[in-house]
């Protein structure tokens, strides 16, 4: 086998399936697993990998999604790394979050 079919497998799983759950709001790991490597074989190959496609799924329901676009990023980067009015780190508010 190829190296890195297993990690390319994972993050297409990752992606598909985060598409499917915004368009359908359902998914199922095991089964698109399944319809996948049909297409191609050993797609995600170890139980490692699938256990981070679970994990991963689970975060984008628990997190919100940050997105930044790329001209904002510098001022987000800046935002994070400063304290909030609490005096906490930002960043350990958005970790702790996870």
């Amino acid at each position: 086998m190829s190296a890195g079919v297993g990690r390319t497998g994972t993050y297409i799983c990752i992606e598909s399936l985060i598409r499917q759950l915004n368009k359908e709001h359902v998914v199922n790991i095991r089964g698109f697993l399944e319809h996948i490597r049909q297409q191609r074989m050993k797609l995600v190959q170890t139980e490692q990998q699938y256990a981070f496609i679970h994990d991963a799924l689970r975060e984008y329901l628990i997190c919100p999604i940050n997105e930044i676009p790329i001209d904002r990023l510098p001022m987000f980067i800046k935002y994070m790394l400063g304290i909030d009015p609490c005096g906490c780190p930002r960043t350990l508010k958005q970790f702790e979050e996870l």
